[in-house]
């Protein structure tokens, strides 16, 4: 199992990393993370680490330092000129690390071209150990058929690659997983139930309530003109589907319209309009933060509309999936929920938050003004009966 820590900060904290602003305070989080994650069988991922930005890297060299087994690169970026042998490099010459080296893949076309699959072969002649994809088995049949194809009939140095399988198996004998007698390896124990409940718990726990006007939530009477926008940047489209659906689970007559990133005046009339007609919006907020996608955040089309609906007159509710930073400048909301992180549990466990079925009970790791300091959260209590525990799951206390 590998985690990765969103250890990387700027000197200004404008990225909204949920450690904290503070280099030296993130890095004594980031040390106790590691060691917790290594000392029980696990491998620890501190990142993303990125050779462009070397302001403030003692949490990622603090990481490091603690035994981290592995680092996350920035998004392989199949438009762009490959810098795995820099990054490589970096990491052996500035922080000694001599582990696995692994980056994401970026999903930009449903089916993988072969100009893809050459870049990432050189990419792990160049030093990268591993590659994250996609989570479309479509997208990896087609990759994986591109990669032999290009093994195939050519010259190919895989020194580099023989050597990062040798860490890999090394790494398995670690943890335990090489089976010499078997010839598949049994992985039954992964994904089983308690565990899957554990992370719905603890991503529940940790959503944070920063304001909630008139108490609106939970959503006790069900709106009966309810409107969603789900706000999202070139990576995040399809996570602004998945919670619109979950919010239709629940409200199967309210109407999901999405403010991506190209918003024109059009699309933007169009929302405004049904705004006016809604009983209450609720206003998703989809950024991914990574690199130059991070810093131009959201659009100034996006930033107008958003402005636009928490001033209108009608119940608004903000639930920004990443940063709660967002509440400083869009505090015209009636409600704003923080839910940290763009995953589909995040997205259930704030719908189930919007609408009583969870209580909230999160806490600010830091501040975010002085009127949200850190440790400030309120608190609801959930209207429905909670989901019986599964056998053998230990409860998750709220952080």
């Amino acid at each position: 199992l590998i985690i990765a820590p969103p250890v990387h900060v700027d000197a200004g904290g404008s990225d909204g990393s949920a450690f904290g602003s503070d280099p030296d305070r993130v890095a004594g989080i980031v040390t106790q993370f590691v060691h917790g994650i290594e000392s029980t069988g696990r491998l620890s991922c501190p990142g993303p680490f990125d050779i462009s930005d070397i302001q403030s890297d003692e949490p990622l060299r603090a990481g490091i330092e603690a035994g981290a087994s592995s680092v996350l690169g920035m998004p392989f970026l199949p438009d762009e000129p490959d810098s795995t042998g820099g990054m490589r490099g970096e990491l052996e010459s500035r922080y000694h690390f001599t582990g696995l080296f692994l980056r994401p893949v970026t999903l930009s076309d449903s089916i993988p071209s072969r100009k893809i699959s050459a870049m990432l072969m050189e990419s792990f002649r160049k030093g990268q150990d591993m590659i994250i994809l996609p989570d479309s088995p479509d997208y990896c049949r087609s990759l994986a058929e591109l990669l032999r194809e290009y093994t195939q009939g050519r010259d190919y140095d895989d020194t580099m690659l023989d050597a990062s399988v040798q860490k890999v198996l090394l790494l398995k004998e670690r943890l335990g997983l090489n089976l010499p007698e078997q010839d598949v390896l049994d992985l039954s124990g992964f994904g089983i139930p308690e565990f899957r409940r554990t992370a719905e718990d603890i991503t529940r726990a940790s959503m944070t309530l920063l304001r909630n006007s008139s108490g609106i939530i939970p959503i006790r009477n069900r709106p009966r003109r309810l409107l969603v926008v789900t706000v999202t940047d070139p990576r995040s489209a399809s996570d602004g589907i998945i919670f619109g659906d979950a919010i239709l689970k629940t409200n199967p007559n309210a109407r999901i319209m999405s403010a991506p990133a190209e918003l024109d005046q059009r699309h933007t009339q169009e929302i405004l309009h049904h705004v006016l007609d809604a009983d209450m919006v609720i206003c998703g907020l989809f950024l991914k933060p990574s690199g130059a996608i991070l810093q131009q955040g959201l659009t100034g089309a996006q930033r107008a509309l958003l402005s636009r609906i928490a001033g209108s007159a009608h119940q608004t509710v903000c639930v920004s999936f990443h940063s709660p930073d967002l509440i400083m400048e869009f505090s015209g909301f009636d409600a704003f929920l923080c839910a940290w992180s763009v995953t589909p549990e995040s997205m259930l466990a704030a719908t189930d938050a919007l609408f009583g079925k969870a209580g909230v009970s999160g806490k600010l790791p830091r501040a975010v003004s002085e009127a949200y300091p850190e440790g400030y959260g309120l608190t609801t209590v959930a209207m429905e009966s909670p989901r019986p525990a599964l056998a053998g799951a230990e409860p998750v206390s709220a952080p």
